[in-house]
């Protein structure tokens, strides 16, 4: 996207247990493949993952839509924007286009 973010899309149609370890673990590869041996670090571009996922993954909450950082717990301080996970849950969103 505009040169400066690389997105990686997933539909998962399955539950599957390991599915933030996916998520996490392809993310981390889209990072670490953008720099090469003797490069400076300031090449890193955003990545960003997308979930569709046809399952609860959060079944603790009603929210069908997720977005994640990494951040310092207490002081809510994102440590750097270069990386997030947005995560679509359909079932939830279609209860709650079945309500309106």
């Amino acid at each position: 996207m505009n040169n400066d973010t690389e997105i990686n899309t997933k539909i998962q149609l399955s539950e599957l247990k390991v599915c933030t370890d996916r998520s996490l673990f392809y993310l981390f590869k889209m990072y670490t493949e953008q720099i090469h041996e003797e490069q400076k670090y300031d090449v890193f571009k955003k990545c960003v993952s997308i979930s569709i996922l046809d399952f609860k993954l959060f079944k603790h909450t009603g929210e069908y839509y997720s977005c994640f950082h990494i951040r310092k717990n207490k002081r809510n301080t994102i440590l750097m924007d270069k990386m997030k996970f947005h995560i679509l849950e359909l079932s939830k969103l279609l209860k709650r286009l079945e309500k309106k």
